[in-house]
């Protein structure tokens, strides 16, 4: 899908349209990341999501730092 940039003020912006708002499931705030010269829109995690992706990727590191 290719969408039209929209000027606002001395940025820019990227309308989404209602559709594919909710089909996206965000609502007022949207992740934005940079990967591999892609720009990734993700809705963003809850904290319990968060909490447990962290979880995972330091549990080693967690333990390390209990001892």
């Amino acid at each position: 899908m290719t969408r039209s940039l929209v000027r606002t003020g001395t940025g820019i912006a990227l309308i989404l349209t209602p559709d594919l708002k909710e089909h996206l499931g965000i609502t007022d705030a949207v992740d934005v990341q940079i990967e591999e010269g892609r720009i990734v829109l993700r809705k963003p995690l809850r904290f319990g999501e968060a909490s447990a992706r962290s979880d995972r990727k330091f549990a080693n590191a967690y333990k390390e730092l209990a001892k």
